[in-house]
């Protein structure tokens, strides 16, 4: 029986149907499709330091697991341009040369709006 206003064919409803495989009848259910993507993990940076005032750039690989096309990179909240390797790697440039001795927060963000919890990149000074 169902309830006043049910309606199966709802965005987040899908009406199934199987057949037992201990009594060989035909059953039937519904099935949400409301899926949630785990969150991303970023486990580490590589490299996780560079030197302050430096003029070459550097690529930092962030490696981690849940990464997708179009996960983005944030170093203190500030999004910064981010290339996709893999579900596991995603990378971005650093520019020392504009970088007081210090340290930043880095997170992944994936397209959803789930975001990594955040590593340490350090620039060391001379």
């Amino acid at each position: 029986m169902t309830s006043p206003g049910y309606n199966p064919y709802a965005a987040d409803l899908i009406p199934a149907t199987y057949l037992d495989n201990v009594t060989g009848t035909k059953r039937s259910t519904i099935v949400s499709d409301d899926y949630t993507e785990a969150a991303p993990t970023l486990g580490s940076l590589n490299p996780s330091s560079a030197l302050a005032l430096d003029p070459d750039p550097v690529h930092v690989r962030c490696v981690g697991t849940g990464f997708h096309k179009g996960s983005t990179v944030y170093v203190d909240g500030t999004y910064q341009p981010t290339r996709y390797l893999s579900p596991t790697e995603v990378e971005y440039m650093v520019y020392p040369a504009t970088a007081a001795p210090g340290t930043v927060e880095v997170s992944v963000t994936n397209a959803d709006g789930q975001q990594s919890a955040s590593r340490t990149f350090t620039f060391v000074s001379a």
